[in-house]
Order: C-alpha cells, then structure tokens, then sequence
C-alpha cells in the first residue's frame, strides 16, 4: 500500500502601494496542510515602479515532506500618487541683447513632461519660453506625469526693462 503527498497550495497574497512608496510586506496564504505544519517559500515580484500591476510570485521545492507543493502568483497594485509639485523662477534684468529664460524645478524628473504657455494662451508647448528684448512675458508652467493624478501648475513673469543709455555731446 502506498501513502501519496497531500496537495498544498501556496497563494502569494495581493498587495498595493502608492506610487514613491517601498514595498508593502509580501506573505502568502497557505492552504491543506495539516495542523501545525509548514511548508517553506519565497516570495518575489516582478520589476518596475511606475502606476502600474506587478506579479507577486511564490516559490519553493514542489516535494517537501508528505506534501505536494503547488504555487499561485498575486497581484501588486502600484497606484499614482497624489499631486506632483514644481516651483518656477522667472527672470527680471536690464536689456542686454541676450536671451533669458525661467527655470522650473519638479518634485518627480523622472517621466515628467513640462509644457510652457504664455500671456493666458490656451496652447502649450515643451519648448520654454525666453525674452531678449524690453518687455514683459507672463509663463504658466504645466508639469504632468502619469504616476501622479494631477498635473503640478506655477508660473513665472520673464521681464527686460530698457537700459540706461547715455549721450554726450562732444565739447566744442
């Protein structure tokens, strides 16, 4: 007469993070052992920390004492994360003759996308404005990223006044 292995089941448990966030704890539930037994396993997923589904996979020997060890494979949910946040600095000087631009800094580079809009207009463009010449330029900045659920709004004033010219006369 032959005694078989019993069939266990190791489950990776679903888990979620926001978006920035380390790694919850990842267990796993076990099923068709008998009393006080245990099985051992190992838990790892799958790479990548962008708003997306990762697999949560278990793992361990198959044969392990009088059971028969099968794995499933969990879920982890990363979602976007609140708000991304930017700060601009415009430019304020004396004409010069050359170029000036702002300068935009995001809480998150990685993935994220600036867009520039000028005096009100409703068109945006990843180019950033610059002033030369005496005048005003008022900038709203647009930082989106996909890991986030809103997009991060500033703005910046670019302003050149006229500079100081001085004529003299030559004596006679």
């Amino acid at each position: 007469r032959s005694i078989t292995r019993k069939d266990v089941t190791v489950t990776a448990n679903n888990k979620t993070k926001t978006y920035g966030d380390a790694d919850p704890e990842f267990d796993a539930t076990v099923n068709g052992t008998i009393g006080n037994d245990t099985v051992k396993y190992s838990l790892s997923r799958e790479d990548g920390e962008t708003v997306g589904k990762y697999t949560i996979t278990a793992s361990g020997e198959e044969e392990q004492g009088n059971y028969k060890v099968s794995y499933a494979t969990g879920t982890l949910t990363i979602s976007e994360a609140g708000t991304l946040s930017a700060t601009a600095t415009g430019y304020s000087g004396v004409y010069d003759g050359k170029d000036h631009e702002g300068q935009v800094s995001v809480s998150d580079t990685n993935g994220t996308k600036i867009e520039y809009s000028i005096n009100g207009g409703t068109t945006w463009s990843e180019e950033a404005p610059s002033i030369k010449n005496v005048g005003m330029v008022q900038v709203d900045v647009k930082a989106t990223n996909t890991n986030y659920s809103k997009p991060a709004m500033t703005s910046y004033d670019l302003i050149v006044t006229p500079a100081t010219l001085t004529v003299k006369t030559a004596d006679a």
